[in-house]
């Protein structure tokens, strides 16, 4: 039996191990070191249940039952919470895209900004910068907003068009600070 449990195991942790699961984490330890913890425990379980022949075999196959069991429980819960933090870091990754590739966009419009341009293209990146990065369905209208006079902005820097970009400096912070506002009534609703 004790055999037949050190396969089990040796069996999960494959699977387990396959699963990328070797960096997962089981109560904050790795499940490699579980996985590595369990066996030898059953080995040891087995051997001395080998040698001392007045303790009764059902014991140590109870035993090895309960460490192997126990191997189960690790490794499944260690599979979905690790799951779980991988779908919250997808959606959390899908809904700061947007902010992130603006604020990447207005970057680039800083470093190719000349003489009166450079001031409103850091104004226009730090009030992107500093903005709530999340984003939600409800604000899709003026993120698109955002995005079609981000591109004129840039148009204008690199034009060299000092009005244009007078001009869409401005309209590009009222947007941003209608979407903040958005964001926190969204929050707050």
């Amino acid at each position: 039996f004790i055999l037949l449990a050190l396969l089990v195991q040796l069996a999960l942790f494959y699977v387990f191990c396959r699963q990328s699961a070797g960096e997962k984490l089981f109560l904050g330890i790795p499940l490699v070191r579980v996985a590595c913890a369990i066996t030898p425990a059953t080995v040891i379980v087995g051997v001395v249940f080998l040698v001392v022949p007045v303790i009764p075999a059902w014991i140590g196959a109870l035993l090895c039952a309960f460490l192997t069991a126990g191997f189960v429980i690790a490794g499944v819960k260690a599979v979905t919470a690790a799951d779980a933090v991988t779908a919250v870091g997808e959606r959390v990754q899908e809904k700061t895209a947007f902010m992130k590739q603006a604020i990447l966009s207005a970057q680039s419009i800083v470093t190719r900004a000349k003489g009166d341009a450079k001031p409103l293209a850091v104004k226009v990146w730090e009030a992107l910068k500093y903005s709530d990065s999340v984003s939600a369905p409800a604000l899709s209208a003026v993120e698109n907003e955002i995005e079609r006079h981000l591109s004129a902005f840039e148009d204008a820097v690199l034009s060299e068009d000092a009005v244009r970009t007078e001009d869409e400096a401005r309209e590009l912070l009222i947007l941003i600070e209608q979407r903040a506002a958005q964001c926190k009534a969204s929050k707050n609703a």
